[in-house]
Parts: structure tokens; C-alpha cells; sequence
């Protein structure tokens, strides 16, 4: 989750995975108007006797955070984009899958949809947090502006462009994460059962509540 700083201000953005981060990430970056850091994203890449963090610094939870940057004041602003957790949860299962490689071939996605459990979400660094509920990446009880993905990027280029740059960019926020032009192919059925459902809105069931999405059932 990237500390940005912008002219006198400095923004925390809390980097929810699958939300489109790294394509805001980098239409920060393309403006020429602001620093980010607390990002690596070769954090992957490196052997792992030489890290000294569970996930990657974008992806820290926010109670970690808050334990590196105990008052809250020290940033300006702090932004987030978030997503159906339905579809969030697809997309974290088919990067993990198919790029990182991190479930194996043999495990469909009603197979690991219905393997998941408490643990396996709410363990810190497993899967770099792409399966930690979206509520625990935020900054607790900070004065965040949320977004819904479901509602597009134009309305976070507008609220960056006014609150952090000070005035309109002349890029838009591009796809970064995309599978066909990795030359990737899914061809697994990804479609969602009641069971299948149930489940996810069991698990994720703050991230339902908090964040105003139906579950579906």
C-alpha cells in the first residue's frame, strides 16, 4: 500500500489486491507530480531468506500499518478502491493461478472456493494477503475516500487529479493486469453455484456488510 507524496502532501493508498492498484499505481507514477514508496513489485522475485516482510509492502494490513505509522495524521489523505467480493475473490484465483502459480493445476475453482476457511483467508502473507478481507487492508478507522471498481476509474482520476496533483492529468488510469496480453487462456469453467456462494458470503461476510454488496444467496 503505497505512501505517496505529492507537492506538501503526502497520501497513504491502501492497495486492496484485485482492485485495480497497480493501474493507479501507475498512472501516479506517469504524472510526474508525485513519489510513491512502501511499493516493491518485484517483492516476488526476491529469495525468500532475503525478505524481511510476509507480503508485499503495498499489500501490508492495516493493523501492521498502523504499528509502522502509528498516528493516523501523518498523512493527508488516505484513498481506496474496493470490489464485489465475488468477483474479487475469481480474479485474486485466476492471477494466483494462472501467474503466479501459487494453486496448482489440479485444483478447479469450485474445488478451491469450497477448500477455503478462517485461516486460510485471514493468514497474514499467505498468497501476498490476495485472499485477506478487503476491510483489513485499511488504515483503522482513518478518514478514508472509498471507491467501487464496479463504478470505474474516472471517478479516482478526478478525486487524485483534484486532491493530490491540483489539477487535471492528461492520461487516463490504463489496464495494467491484463491476461491477454500475458498470451494467458482460462479455460475452466469459473462460474459460481448457491454453494459456492454461500461460502464466500460466510467468510467475507464484513467485507459484504461494510462495504454495501449483496451476497447473492
Amino acid at each position: 500500500m503505497p505512501v505517496i507524496r505529492s507537492g506538501s502532501k503526502i497520501a497513504y493508498f491502501s492497495h486492496i489486491p484485485k482492485c485495480a492498484g497497480s493501474a493507479i499505481e501507475a498512472y501516479i507514477h506517469k504524472s510526474g507530480k508525485a513519489q510513491l514508496s512502501f511499493l516493491d513489485n518485484r517483492f516476488l522475485s526476491h529469495q525468500p531468506q532475503t525478505l524481511w516482510t510476509k507480503s508485499s509492502p503495498q499489500h501490508v494490513d492495516g493493523v501492521s500499518l498502523a504499528r509502522l505509522f502509528p498516528s493516523a495524521s501523518f498523512f493527508d489523505l488516505f484513498f481506496a478502491v474496493i470490489r464485489n467480493p465475488y468477483d474479487r475473490l475469481k480474479s485474486a484465483y485466476k492471477f494466483q493461478k494462472y501467474v503466479e502459480h501459487k494453486i496448482t493445476t489440479d485444483v478447479d475453482f469450485k474445488k478451491f472456493v469450497l477448500s477455503l476457511d478462517e485461516g486460510a483467508i485471514n493468514t497474514i502473507g499467505l498468497n501476498d494477503n490476495h485472499f485477506l478481507p478487503q476491510y483489513r487492508l485499511f488504515y483503522p478507522k482513518a478518514p478514508y475516500m472509498v471507491f467501487k471498481l464496479e463504478e470505474g476509474l474516472e471517478p479516482v482520476k478526478k478525486w487524485l487529479d483534484l486532491h493530490l496533483f491540483g489539477e487535471e492529468q492528461p492520461h487516463e488510469i490504463g489496464v495494467v493486469n491484463d491476461f491477454s496480453k500475458r498470451g494467458i487462456k482460462v479455460d475452466e469453467d469459473l462460474s459460481w453455484d448457491p454453494e459456492m456462494r454461500e461460502v464466500v458470503s460466510k467468510l467475507y461476510k464484513l467485507d459484504f456488510e461494510l462495504f454495501g454488496y449483496e451476497t447473492g444467496l
